[in-house]
């Protein structure tokens, strides 16, 4: 059990550097996060912001429960495969945003029976989830691991079974608990081409790379359940007692945010250009598709673009939810000369304008957004777009 009370005893510096080490690396990977009030109901959230000298870190959750201040908060966090828990006092809690203190240590609650293994993308290992025969989703993954209880893998397509339509890929794809009638495993190393079982959904995330999702089998043919068995007794290995070691990720000092002044001229606040990546100037007709919550904006104008992130202009009414440091889900750039796929990203910084005697489309907002852990081919074909078109 968490100790709380960071800076009231004799701390640890290693279960410190521990905590945050998780912590930090959660936040870039946008794992999931569960939080519980002491009524025991739960929401899901995603890290907001950790905060080394305050002791404390944001979460925020999709549903709005009540948190007394003060009170105790249980988390469970699921990163790199593995489940961990903690809990932390209630610092503040208000619409959108629970900050908790941080927890003295974390702690493994692996509830696996079964070992695990971890398949190479060389395996060319598939999954194939359908909700019916003749209706709902249908999901196209790769596996990244196994077991005979569950799987783990990344989204790489997912279609409208009656209309065969094809969806977004967004954490809102499909519902926690959601289950699949068709599971197939395909060219799973050591076991027969083809394994066929039911399922259902367990988490939705965006990590490096794209969109994982967790799956739990149910109701296991036992030639099926066999199978992976024999496979996990070859190549898996046991889980770990304890949480493992993990050192902090150091970063570079953040970039200042952009300054108060404006620039009477223009009549919209500049931004100093302290970028490590070169940034192109986008002509009209760059558009990029993205949700905001449950709301879905699909013609916000993209004035530059670099491998780090862009710059989008909106119309004020259009920012109305938009703030510094929320995610910004299902996040797509629409024009032919550029990459096509989901690139995680978050807010970085808004400015707007807002003159008296501004008149119809003069009065706009500009959002800076960065990308996280976007998927290396996509960050690779977005720098050769911005150097291919450098003056």
């Amino acid at each position: 059990m968490a100790i709380f009370g960071f800076g009231k005893g004799k701390e640890d510096p290693a279960a410190v550097e521990l905590v945050l080490a998780y912590l930090e690396d959660a936040l870039r990977c946008r794992s999931p996060f569960t939080v519980a009030n002491g009524e025991g109901k739960e929401t899901s959230a995603l890290a907001h912001s950790v905060h080394e000298d305050s002791r404390s870190f944001r979460l925020l959750p999709k549903d709005d429960l009540p948190f007394a201040k003060g009170a105790r908060a249980a988390f469970t966090l699921i990163h790199e495969g593995l489940r961990i828990g903690g809990a932390g006092r209630v610092l503040e809690a208000r619409t959108g945003v629970l900050a908790l203190e941080l927890p003295d240590s974390l702690s493994l609650m692996e509830r696996r029976a079964r070992p695990r293994v971890r398949l190479n993308p060389k395996e060319m290992a598939t999954l194939t989830a359908l909700q019916e025969l003749f209706a709902g989703v249908g999901i196209t993954c790769g596996i990244e691991n196994l077991s005979e209880g569950g799987a783990r893998v990344r989204v790489e397509k997912a279609l409208a079974i009656g209309t065969e339509k094809r969806l977004v890929l967004g954490t809102n794809l499909v519902a926690p608990g959601q289950r699949f009638m068709v599971v197939k495993l395909n060219q799973v190393p050591r076991c027969p081409p083809v394994l066929e079982t039911e399922g259902k959904a367990v988490y939705l995330a965006y990590e490096a790379g794209g969109l994982v999702m967790g799956l739990a089998f149910t109701q296991v043919p036992g030639p099926v359940a066999g199978a992976l068995r024999n496979l996990a007794a070859q190549r898996g290995s046991p889980s770990p007692a304890a949480l493992p070691a993990k050192a902090r990720r150091r970063t570079e000092p953040r970039e200042p945010e952009p300054p108060a002044a404006s620039d009477p001229a223009a009549g919209v606040s500049t931004v100093p250009d302290r970028r490590h990546a070169p940034r192109l100037s986008l002509g009209r007709g760059h558009r990029a598709r993205f949700m905001v919550g449950d709301l879905l904006l699909d013609q916000a104008e993209l004035t530059d673009i670099s491998a780090g992130g862009c710059c989008l202009r909106l119309a004020p009414e259009q920012c109305q939810g938009i703030q510094k440091g929320i995610a910004l889900d299902e996040f797509h750039l629409l024009h032919d000369d550029l990459p096509k796929g989901v690139l995680p990203c978050r807010v970085k910084w808004v400015l707007g304008r807002i003159a008296g005697d501004a008149g119809p489309g003069q009065r706009y907002c500009l959002v800076g957004v960065e990308f996280l852990l976007a998927p290396e081919a996509l960050t690779r074909a977005i720098e050769a777009f911005v150097t291919g078109n450098l003056p």
